[in-house]
């Protein structure tokens, strides 16, 4: 009976970060038409920053509240696993409404971006390997490293997205005044009730056995990843493929700078001298559907649904459930 209240709580804490990620969505491509930014960095840092809110607060409160242990494993599971999923479902979504030609439409400023995300989870999964366990003051190497390159890659993007043309950018009739406020309003209501969704993963796993890396990988990754599904879905509807591809590298770049925040909280070391196989196993999917996606992008050919010899929607979604049950039988 122990286990309803924590069900109750992870589902009501869902519900509210999803709805409010939503909100978050829906103003900005009005922010990126209407500075000027660009969809490609806006969808990176905004649009991706924004759904990556969840993990950002749900992370950062695994490992300042749970066990070492446990918190660092439910965090980095929750990364790695919300970034495998965020690249099989873009596959999913541009397979169903993207259109054949939909990488063809790409501007040529994704393929940095894809870059980066690839390249920040090769990074992360070397530090795991090396396993460096120590700090100065609050900062660990890994947090200095990561944090460095997420914010030297992102100005770089701007520079590049800023210069771009985009002939099918939409003007919104929405203000930039209300577009911004309705974005603020709704990054809070995610920041309070993000925290919740560690705390009830971590009690469900306890209940279930199922262990923090896969809780983290299938449960929690799934909920804080749905907003980038939802923003995805919508950037493809007002026919902005540029955005839809940027939110989910964007995301998955962002998510892994999230990794270096939350080692900061981290009082027992580093969460990345403390992984365990569940999640380590994680980074290793995460990295090759990250490898597959660039590939994708570069390659900038029509969509193939089933290849052997090349990324295609067989290759990438039987990655993530080959991924999924070798996480499963860590446990």
């Amino acid at each position: 009976m122990d286990l309803i209240p924590d069900i109750s709580i992870f589902l009501v804490a869902s519900i509210v970060v999803i709805i409010s990620a939503l909100g978050l969505v829906k103003t900005a491509d009005a922010i990126a038409t209407q500075t000027g930014w660009g969809r490609v960095w806006v969808g990176s840092l905004l649009l991706g920053g924004a759904t990556s809110l969840p993990e950002l607060v749900t992370v950062s409160s695994a490992v300042h509240f749970l066990q070492p242990i446990e918190g660092a494993n439910l965090a980095l599971g929750t990364v790695f696993g919300a970034n495998m999923m965020n690249v099989s479902k873009l596959t999913l979504i541009i397979a169903l409404l993207g259109g054949r030609d939909f990488f063809q439409l790409l501007s040529s400023e994704q393929k940095y971006l894809a870059g980066i995300a690839l390249t920040l989870t090769i990074m992360t999964f070397f530090l795991s390997i090396l396993g460096m366990d120590f700090r100065w003051l609050f900062l660990s190497p890994a947090t200095l490293i990561i944090l460095f390159l997420y914010f030297i890659s992102q100005r770089f993007l701007m520079k590049w997205s800023s210069n771009a043309t985009n002939s099918r950018e939409i003007k919104s009739g929405r203000s930039l005044k209300s577009a911004w406020s309705i974005f603020l309003l709704s990054a809070i209501a995610v920041f309070a009730s993000a925290p919740f969704l560690a705390i009830s993963a971590s009690n469900i796993a306890n209940h279930t056995g199922f262990g923090e890396s896969f809780i983290g990988v299938l449960g929690v990754a799934l909920v804080t990843s749905l907003p980038e599904l939802a923003s995805t879905i919508a950037a493809i509807r007002i026919k902005a493929p540029d955005l839809a591809v940027a939110t989910i590298y964007g995301t998955n770049a962002f998510n892994i700078a999230i990794l270096g925040v939350a080692d900061m909280f981290y009082t027992s070391g580093s969460i990345f001298g403390h992984i365990n196989t569940g999640s380590l196993l994680a980074c290793i999917f995460a990295m090759l559907l990250a490898a597959f996606g660039t590939i994708q992008v570069m390659l900038k050919r029509p969509i193939k649904h089933f290849s052997l010899f090349e990324p295609s929607t067989f290759t990438i979604c039987s990655i993530w459930v080959i991924g999924i049950i070798l996480i499963f039988n860590t446990r």
